[in-house]
């Protein structure tokens, strides 16, 4: 998985593994499509300029996503976890929102904010 940036969700207890990262091989004539399931493949060249733009520009902290320990899982809701006082909990990371949208079609866009 060239050029990989993990995202930080646990489902069921478990680390979930899933990335964007280069395509490769075969992969890279299936961009577009579904190739994998879960991670985000995108052309290797767009992968490792994604990774060192991230790498250089965004660190610091970032709110921890709210987490259910009846299910073991992070929410991927948007949910964040708040101390007693309500204050959002922080953890070190990339300050990075990427908007995913699981839908194929025309005029497609991907963002980073």
């Amino acid at each position: 998985m060239p050029n990989a940036l993990f995202f930080n969700w646990e489902r069921a207890g478990l680390q979930t593994g899933l990335a964007i990262h280069a395509a490769t091989g075969d992969d890279i004539a299936r961009l577009g499509r579904r190739a994998s399931a879960g991670c985000v493949h995108i052309a290797p060249q767009n992968a490792l300029l994604l990774r060192e733009l991230i790498q250089a520009n965004y660190r610091g902290p970032v709110p921890r996503f709210a987490y259910n320990s009846a299910t073991q899982t992070m929410s991927n809701r948007g949910a964040f976890m708040h101390d007693a006082a309500g204050r959002l909990k922080m953890a070190d990371g990339y300050r990075v929102l990427v908007d995913i949208e699981d839908y194929g079609g025309e005029n497609i866009v991907a963002s980073l904010f």
